[in-house]
Order: structure tokens, then sequence, then C-alpha cells
């Protein structure tokens, strides 16, 4: 499962893109996956270059944002797998509590 597929967050769901996966699952299909993987990570990046609107690139945000009460879950696409951040907070300047959650 790749999460920039199933769950897409940020831009990915703009994207045209394909997952490699391979068949036999020896060393040479894992570095044949490598490969494509590298080539589909290129398409991203020539997709996303073509999509950079033009003007200001940069926001002016503040150094430190006030997180609004409650809890919130986001997770990513990590090298090793799924990777997920929950963040309690009370609305002050200080989280509540943090966890992340790494790849299993």
């Amino acid at each position: 499962m790749d999460i920039r597929k199933a769950d897409p967050y940020s831009i990915y769901d703009r994207f045209e893109f394909e997952i490699p996966t391979g068949i036999q699952g020896d060393c040479y299909d894992r570095y044949r996956v490598r490969v494509e993987e590298m080539k589909q990570s290129l398409r991203i990046l020539e997709q996303a270059t073509e999509k950079i609107p033009a003007g200001k690139f940069r926001s002016d945000v503040p150094y430190l944002i006030r997180p609004p009460v409650g809890e919130a879950f986001a997770h990513i696409e990590a090298p090793t797998g799924d990777l997920g951040f929950y963040l309690v907070s009370d609305g002050s300047m200080l989280h509540t509590a943090v966890m992340s959650v790494p790849p299993a």
C-alpha cells in the first residue's frame, strides 16, 4: 500500500505516477523496483515543476503557531513505511501531547 495513492496528502492527488512492484522478490527484482521508484520520483518532480505558479514562492508564516484546541492525526509516506503524528492541544502555545507513530 502506498499512502500517496491510498490516502493522498499534500498535492499528490494532482500527479500521475505508478507504484512500482516486483514479482520475483529476489535481489535483482528489488534493484529493478528501486530504479523504477527513482523514475517515478523524477516523473512527479517534472510534473511539480510545471505546476509551480508564478510569483511569490514563500509565505510569511510566524515562527510560532498556536494550534487550535483538539486532537489531530496525520500520516505521510516515509522511506520505511507509514509515519504518523498525533497531537493534542489545549489552544496554548505549548502542546498538551505529541506522539510519533513510526512504521512497524
